[in-house]
């Protein structure tokens, strides 16, 4: 009886909760509305690459494969590739693009020749958390590539984790 008042309580404490402010987005950046199933926790969505034109293929296979690889962190909700891949960083805000997918980080990046440039940023704030650039091998050395890419997922996993045990120390104590 004493959890069923417990419970009771929490979920009118959980309902009772101011709602997040979010960015007002025009009719042609809303993509939907974002899935409440991260409501109470922070997804991240990764960018298609920017890239020249005879690059486009490495960038959008490279894209998929970091998806592919954060899919892999259980902790960490990530959007699919086609709801991500339908905004284009170039044409949007990071925190719209972020607001319309419902994450709450945003990855991007950029391909040329020789080297790949990754960034993590907040979606609320804009900021941007961490940056990389790695050497990319030749087309022929698949090994090389999957273990820049595990690099990149392994310190996105650890910033990631870093800046939501920094937003869990400036919530309030009854949140």
């Amino acid at each position: 009886e004493m959890f069923e008042d417990w419970l009771r309580a929490e979920r009118q404490r959980i309902e009772a909760r101011p709602a997040k402010p979010s960015i007002p987005l025009s009719a042609s950046d809303k993509l939907a509305e974002p899935p409440t199933a991260f409501v109470e926790r922070s997804a991240i969505a990764v960018m298609p690459f920017t890239c020249t034109e005879e690059l486009v293929q490495i960038a959008q296979g490279l894209a998929e494969d970091l998806i592919d690889r954060l899919s892999r962190l259980r902790w960490l909700p990530v959007i699919a590739r086609n709801s991500s891949f339908a905004l284009l960083a170039d044409n949007h805000d990071l925190r719209k693009a972020g607001a319309a997918l419902g994450a709450q980080y945003v990855v991007t990046g950029s391909i040329r020749q020789t080297t790949m440039t990754v960034s993590l940023n907040d979606a609320d704030s804009g900021q941007c958390l961490w940056t990389g650039r790695s050497a990319l091998p030749g087309q022929t050395d698949p090994d090389s590539l999957d273990a820049i890419l595990a690099g990149i997922t392994a310190t996105l996993g650890f910033r990631i984790d870093q800046s939501e045990q920094q937003r869990a120390l400036h919530k309030a104590q009854s949140d």
